[in-house]
C-alpha cells in the first residue's frame, strides 16, 4: 500500500495565520506599553534630577548672599540686605554674592558680583545673569537692589547669561518675615526688617509634554501656560487647567531659612 501524504489545507494556513497574527499584536502591545513605560520614567527622572539640581543651586547662592548682611541688628538701616526679588512676566531673585561664594566679613568684601535669577517667558527656561562689581565699593552699592527693576535690566543687559534649567513653567519667590507680635509669618518686603525665611518654588514640565505643546503652539512662548498651552488638547468636564498641567509637571519647593552675621 502507499502511504499517504498529509497537507496543510488553505483554511488551516488561514487559521494558524490568523492565530500567529493575534499572538504578534498581543506581544506589540505589551512591547509598546512597556515602551511607553520607560519613556515616561525616563522623563520623570529626568525632570526630577534637573529640578533637584537647580534648586540646590538657587539656595545656595542665597544662603550666601544672606551670610553677607552685617547690620549691627535686624534693621535694615544698619546694614544692606542683598537679595530683592521682581513679580510679574519675568520673576526674579536677585543677590548680591562675593566671588568665591565664602561668607565673608563686612569689611573684607571687595568686590561682589551682581546676579539675578529670573524665568524666560520667551524660551520657559529657568536662567542666571551675572555681572561683577571690581569698583573698591562693592558692599555699598549692595544698595543698588532697592531698585529692584534698574538693576534687573542692568544684570541681564550687561552681564553674562547662562541657561540653568529648561521647560520652566512657574517660578515663584516668596520672602517671608515672622511677626511677633500676630505670631504669624506675612510677606517681606525691600527696606523693611530682615526676612527671615525665603520659600522657592520651580514648576518644570515634562520633555515629552511640553515638546507636544510647543509643536501645537509655536507661536505662543510668552503667553501663560495656565491659559494658553494646554497638553492634550481640550479640558475634560470638570477638569481645570491646573489639575491638567499637574499631570505633566513637577513643582519643586524648598524654603531657605535665613541667617546672618552680625
Amino acid at each position: 500500500m502507499k502511504s499517504r501524504k498529509y497537507a496543510f489545507t488553505l483554511i488551516e494556513l488561514i487559521v494558524a495565520m490568523g492565530i500567529f497574527s493575534l499572538i504578534m499584536v498581543m506581544v506589540m502591545r505589551v512591547f509598546s506599553g512597556a515602551q511607553a513605560l520607560w519613556r515616561a520614567s525616563e522623563n520623570r527622572t529626568a525632570t526630577y534630577s534637573d529640578g533637584r539640581a537647580a534648586m540646590d543651586f538657587v539656595c545656595r547662592l542665597v544662603e550666601n548672599s544672606a551670610a553677607l548682611y552685617q547690620g549691627d541688628d535686624e534693621d535694615a538701616s544698619q546694614g544692606y540686605f542683598p537679595v530683592n526679588t521682581i513679580e510679574g512676566d519675568k520673576p526674579a531673585i536677585l543677590l548680591a554674592t562675593t566671588e568665591d561664594g565664602h561668607k565673608l566679613q563686612k569689611g573684607s568684601v571687595s568686590s561682589l558680583y551682581y546676579t539675578a535669577i529670573w524665568r524666560d517667558p520667551a524660551s520657559d527656561t529657568l536662567r542666571i545673569s551675572s555681572l561683577g562689581d571690581a569698583s573698591g565699593a562693592a558692599w555699598s552699592n549692595v544698595v543698588d537692589l532697592r531698585d529692584a527693576s534698574t538693576v534687573f535690566s542692568n544684570i541681564t543687559s550687561s552681564g553674562e547669561t547662562q541657561e540653568i534649567i529648561p521647560r520652566v513653567i512657574g517660578f515663584r519667590v516668596i520672602p517671608q518675615r515672622y511677626n511677633q507680635d500676630s505670631d504669624s509669618w506675612e510677606k517681606w518686603s525691600y527696606g523693611d526688617k530682615m526676612p527671615d525665611m525665603v520659600t522657592l518654588e520651580i514648576t518644570v514640565m515634562e520633555r515629552n509634554a511640553y515638546n507636544f505643546c510647543r509643536d501645537r503652539n509655536p507661536n505662543l512662548g510668552s503667553k501663560d501656560w495656565a491659559s494658553d498651552k494646554l497638553y492634550g488638547g481640550p479640558l475634560a468636564s470638570g477638569e481645570t487647567k491646573e489639575q491638567r498641567l499637574a499631570k505633566n509637571s513637577k513643582k519643586f519647593s524648598r524654603t531657605v531659612y535665613l541667617e546672618y552675621k552680625k
